[in-house]
């Protein structure tokens, strides 16, 4: 029986404590957490609950997964890192890249596997649009994108997302929401070599930017279109562009391909069903055939940190109105 701890139980350890109670062979060894209407739910689930995490750690466990505010992943990174447990962590890994190359030092010197719940690379539908990209089917990328409405609503129409409230615990809305968007385009594209941006709030007094709209340009000499935001509306967008062929997904269920044909307006089109709900029961299962020893990580801490640079230089490129080089 596979032993998880869960550190932080709001919404996400919750969810994610249902999730890995459903994965057989797996059972939730305990959680830590001090909000008293989290608590009250680890007790209603009959599962112990610490109000230290240190102590958690010092159960018997096979594996940790990490949902405390962004800010505090740090701490809980290194202190599991020091018990040889491997590591399941929230995106962002951190807020700051000093945190994070620490928790990334602390983890490759213990040995320990890492993965970050990078979504996107667990969505049927994207892993569906990387699959044609993979296959060789697009030829030579030449552009990719994607857009993200969150579907939550804006600060000034009086809607209080904490990651836009409290940037001193999310990094703010960019580095804690976009930064899935931009992990899967560097997924696709590769090293990043410059990035320009603009962000924007629906209030001036908002705390943090609720929005933004960047351009990534790979040293492979493609480039890619970020956009991500808070906004009321939720819809997901992704596609890729290469020199044989166009892949895309639009929130319609379907993966659209067009190969090109040499005939104008004639190109070959294949549509396949695909799904963009299902995507932490995948992640939970590659967790734990991680901690078994059966596969690789998918996104390590490493992989974070890179994805984190990318935003931090997106948030330079629309602070300072110019072009940032990596």
């Amino acid at each position: 029986m596979i032993q998880i701890g869960i550190i932080g139980f709001g919404n996400m350890g919750q969810t994610m404590a249902r999730v890995f109670d459903g994965i057989e062979g797996v059972r939730v060894a305990g959680v830590a957490e001090v909000a008293p209407a989290n608590t009250r739910a680890a007790e209603e689930r009959g599962i112990l609950c610490y109000a230290d995490w240190r102590q958690l750690l010092e159960q018997p466990l096979d594996g940790v997964y990490i949902a405390t505010p962004n800010a505090l992943h740090r701490q809980n990174v290194l202190a599991a890192a020091a018990r040889g447990l491997p590591i399941y962590c929230e995106k962002p890994i951190a807020i700051s890249l000093d945190d994070a190359d620490e928790m990334v030092r602390a983890t490759e010197a213990a040995g320990v596997p890492t993965l970050v719940n990078f979504i996107y690379r667990f969505t049927d539908a994207y892993e569906k649009l990387r699959a044609y990209y993979a296959s060789g089917r697009l030829g030579t990328l030449l552009a990719c994108w994607f857009r993200t409405f969150r579907g939550y609503g804006f600060y000034a129409a009086g809607v209080r997302h904490p990651a836009v409230v409290h940037p001193e615990l999310s990094g703010g809305w960019v580095v804690h929401h976009a930064i899935h968007a931009v992990d899967w385009l560097i997924s696709i594209g590769g090293p990043v070599s410059s990035v320009s941006a603009r962000t924007f709030r629906s209030a001036g007094d908002a705390p943090s930017p609720e929005g933004i709209f960047g351009l990534l340009n790979f040293a492979s000499g493609a480039i890619a279109q970020v956009s991500d935001s808070v906004v009321a509306l939720r819809e997901h967008q992704a596609g890729i562009v290469g020199s044989a062929g166009t892949v895309t997904y639009d929130h319609s269920g379907m993966v659209r391909f067009c190969a090109e044909t040499g005939q104008a307006e004639h190109g070959e089109e294949a549509l396949a069903p695909a799904s963009e709900t299902e995507y932490l029961l995948p992640a939970a299962r590659h967790f734990v055939a991680v901690v078994r020893g059966e596969e690789v990580p998918r996104a390590t801490l490493r992989d974070g940190r890179y994805a984190l640079q990318v935003v931090h230089a997106l948030l330079e490129a629309d602070r300072t109105n110019t072009v940032v080089r990596l």
